[in-house]
């Protein structure tokens, strides 16, 4: 079931990943520091619940713990889509945060956004999920 609480938490990571862009921080330096350190994986697992205040304090508290590095930043809607995906698969599959990050690289996500946009989250989730199985 997909509720309007975890679409809030959804929609506040997206949002994080905007503002990360809108800073300037390098995007796959964000991801990997969001899945590797415990800041990170306790947004994306649900168990900051107070980081879901709003994004703001959510990228102001990435930012304190995690060190930015400029660099290559990915345009907005791609951002708030890679934000979104990975509190849903977090929220929606069992899997840890080490895999989801492997299982959905930021590449490999900007690269299928323009199919992906129009897809259920569902179907995302699936074909990701299909295609990490298979390799």
């Amino acid at each position: 079931m997909f509720s309007s609480s975890l679409n809030r938490e959804c929609d506040t990571l997206g949002n994080c990943f905007v503002l990360a862009g809108q800073d300037g921080w390098d995007t796959k330096d964000f991801v990997n520091k969001l899945f590797k350190t415990s800041w990170g994986k306790n947004i994306l697992t649900g168990k900051a619940v107070n980081e879901y205040a709003c994004d703001t304090f959510m990228y102001e508290g990435l930012k304190r713990e995690c060190k930015k590095k400029d660099g290559t930043v990915l345009p907005k809607q791609v951002l708030w889509f890679c934000g979104y995906l990975y509190r849903y698969l977090a929220a929606n599959t069992n899997i840890k945060p080490s895999q989801i990050y492997k299982i959905a690289k930021v590449d490999l996500l900007n690269n299928r956004w323009g199919f992906y946009h129009t897809q259920d989250w569902e179907y995302i989730k699936e074909d990701l999920l299909s295609g990490y199985k298979s390799e």
